[in-house]
């Protein structure tokens, strides 16, 4: 099985190639072999290419699980025209080191105001996928030694939602995966599960499903710069997402200018076989905003929704919410733009969702 990594003409118009504009949407020609690189290649792996990232100088890189048990999670970087910067790294990939523990999966790679960039992944301990691992790099791909421990910020699943962190010397739970948690970007396939503040914290957002309840909760983290848990946040650090007593997925994130974070995903209540979207604000200290929406989470649910990707006009304050439906069985994309307050934009699809 092959990974192909696409890139697509978004102006339609390129000095080198001389696209017209109705070639917008096209594979670029520019690209690596008319528009695709296919792995394996560089000895790069064929099928664990798992997350992209465009950076700075035009350049992308590529996340890829271990291809081998217990062996290193892997970055490359490539040129714009799909060659392997071979500046980056060792011959153009870098390994992701774990100190006691292996990367299992890699999920995603976002992007840091500084020109670093973020890895979530999946850890191993013991052959047990214990937690999720925050890894922050420099732009040469060094791990930041500033940050958690030795670059890397553990988070592990039967610790993800208790105010505590785990301490070594403390007992274990009787059942090990009581709690799992996942990226909701990666789960999503969309929308954003890390976002940066503009001091430097970090917004990230998981679910983390309960196996005695059998439900999932999404979680809200905010860390410091360093990658500690920032604890003006809801006390320490988190949030948890409960309503209804629904089960949730939490699976996009966006911060505004004054602090507030909105979080979107999908949930689950008493009517089999159906879901809904949601959208909650949290205020800059990680309680409900009781200003959005009456401090209630904003639902809608026909039969089938999802929101995944969410939106903040800084002019005024309007709230894009993007995802899916399926009002009539079939599966559509849908918007919905709400006002600041959460009420529904009359002058958007006359104040109906899309």
């Amino acid at each position: 099985m092959n990974t192909t990594f696409v890139r697509i003409c978004l102006e339609g118009l390129d000095v080198n190639t001389r696209l017209k504009f109705e070639n917008a949407g096209t594979l670029d020609p520019a690209f690596a072999d008319a528009g695709l690189l296919s792995f394996p290649v560089n000895g790069l792996p064929g099928f664990d290419a798992a997350a992209v990232l465009a950076v700075s100088g035009k350049k992308t890189l590529v996340g890829f699980y271990p291809s081998v048990i217990y062996g290193p999670a892997t970055v490359a970087r490539f040129h714009e025209d799909g060659a392997l910067d071979t500046d980056f790294g060792k011959e153009g990939v870098v390994e992701i080191a774990l100190e006691n523990a292996t990367m299992a999966h890699v999920l995603t790679l976002s992007a840091l105001n500084d020109g670093a960039w973020l890895l979530q992944g999946t850890y191993e301990q013991e052959g047990y996928v214990e937690g999720i691992a925050l890894v922050r790099c420099l732009p040469d791909g060094q791990q930041d030694q500033s940050f958690g421990e030795k670059g890397v910020r553990y988070l592990r699943f039967d610790q993800m939602d208790k105010p505590e962190p785990y301490e070594p010397g403390n007992a274990k739970p009787a059942l090990r995966h009581v709690q799992r948690a996942f990226s909701s970007g990666a789960a999503a396939g969309s929308g954003m599960s890390m976002v940066e503040q503009s001091d430097g914290k970090l917004v990230v957002i998981f679910h983390v499903y309960n196996d005695e309840s059998e439900k999932s909760r999404g979680i809200v983290l905010r860390l410091n710069a360093d990658g500690s848990s920032d604890k003006t946040f809801n006390d320490h650090g988190f949030a948890l997402i409960d309503f209804d007593n629904s089960s949730n997925h939490a699976l996009g994130v966006a911060v505004q200018s004054d602090g507030k974070i909105l979080v979107c995903g999908r949930y689950h209540d008493q009517t089999p076989g159906l879901q809904g979207g949601y959208l909650v604000r949290f205020d800059a200290f990680g309680r409900i905003d009781t200003t959005f929406n009456g401090g209630e989470v904003f639902k809608l649910k026909t039969r089938y929704e999802e929101f995944n990707a969410v939106s903040v006009r800084e002019s005024d304050g309007l709230i894009v919410v993007a995802g899916a439906a399926a009002p009539q069985g079939a599966l559509q994309g849908a918007l919905v733009v709400l006002n600041a307050n959460g009420s529904y934009n009359l002058v958007f699809n006359q104040g109906k969702p899309l």
